[in-house]
């Protein structure tokens, strides 16, 4: 089964986490490509919701991929981002 998560990867849906999020479980991982951002998915269970924590530490994108430089080079999408 192929993994197509498209439009999460542009814009996900859901709470933004508080600052004081209590102890939560991790549900998943993502990135917005709108705010260009990681971000973390997580449960916290006293209140049983799901919050969207953005990642706040200005950390930097990157790409990590089994095929050649040039084959990446071929990928449009790819090519079109401001950083590759």
């Amino acid at each position: 089964m192929a993994f197509n998560n498209e439009a999460e990867v542009t814009a996900p849906r859901g709470r933004l986490s508080p600052e004081n999020l209590p102890p939560s479980y991790l549900l998943s991982a993502g990135y917005d490509g709108k705010q260009e951002k990681a971000f973390l998915r997580l449960y916290e269970p006293k209140s049983q919701q799901v919050y969207l924590w953005y990642d706040n530490t200005g950390h930097l994108s990157y790409c990590v991929s089994k095929e050649s430089a040039d084959t990446l080079r071929e990928n449009d999408r790819l090519l079109g981002t401001q950083t590759f």
